[in-house]
């Protein structure tokens, strides 16, 4: 069923993902259009990974539909998010999940991730859960990836590393904007959320309770409720 006065949401994975990381979140937006994309080179036959934000930004943009959209972007797809907000489209609003106003990611990650791809999936699988995250949740992180979104971890975390320009395109966004970060985030320091949501002169910062990097996947009611309250208030 779609709600034809309501704008679809765009879900966008972050780095090392797929569209799958949005599965147990979809399964309770009732009601909302839903578009979640897989980033260049993260499926087969979807072309090759790129490693800078714009890049992945202009590869969303054309999967954009036509009428409002909600573009929900989880850390790396946060800021491709952020990205699309200062360019001239029908954007209702954002929510940023997992993302702050940098995303500086540890020079030996970024070596393994090149090298070793495979094994800088399992640390960033490990450091991306809560601390007591149940094995089923870490069963489901891993099954939400590809072969091919492993193979292109290294760019989505040069892109990731190398954007900085998060804030000054948010503060260009008229929209509503959702800040949201997990009380147990490893992997994206609270500041820096709280730095994205103050270059927005209409962001709020939600701190999810019990969550990683990933509440989309340890806690995907709370997020599709947040979702679903934020589409509701536009």
């Amino acid at each position: 069923m779609k709600h034809t006065d309501s704008p679809t949401l765009v879900l966008i994975h972050g780095a090392g993902a797929t569209h799958a990381v949005w599965d147990s979140v979809v399964d309770e937006l009732h009601g909302l259009t839903v578009l979640a994309p897989d980033l260049p080179g993260h499926v087969a036959d979807n072309g090759a990974s790129l490693a800078t934000v714009a890049g992945y930004a202009d590869a969303v943009q054309e999967e954009l539909p036509d009428g409002p959209v909600v573009l929900v972007g989880h850390s790396l797809g946060g800021h491709i998010a952020c990205e699309l907000a200062a360019r001239d489209l029908n954007i209702a609003g954002i929510i940023a999940i997992g993302t702050g106003a940098l995303l500086a990611v540890n020079e030996d990650l970024l070596t393994t991730a090149k090298e070793q791809p495979a094994h800088a999936m399992v640390l960033i699988r490990r450091w991306s859960l809560r601390r007591n995250a149940s094995d089923d949740k870490r069963d489901q992180l891993e099954a939400s990836a590809s072969h091919e979104s492993v193979m292109a971890v290294s760019d989505g975390l040069i892109a990731c590393n190398t954007y900085v320009d998060a804030p000054t395109r948010l503060s260009e966004f008229a929209g509503q904007t959702l800040v949201v970060i997990g009380d147990q985030d490893r992997m994206v320091p609270r500041d820096q959320a709280e730095k994205l949501a103050a270059a927005s002169p209409s962001a709020q910062l939600i701190i999810v309770e019990d969550a990683g990097h990933t509440p989309q996947i340890t806690q995907p009611s709370v997020l599709a409720s947040l979702i679903t309250d934020f589409v509701a208030s536009l």
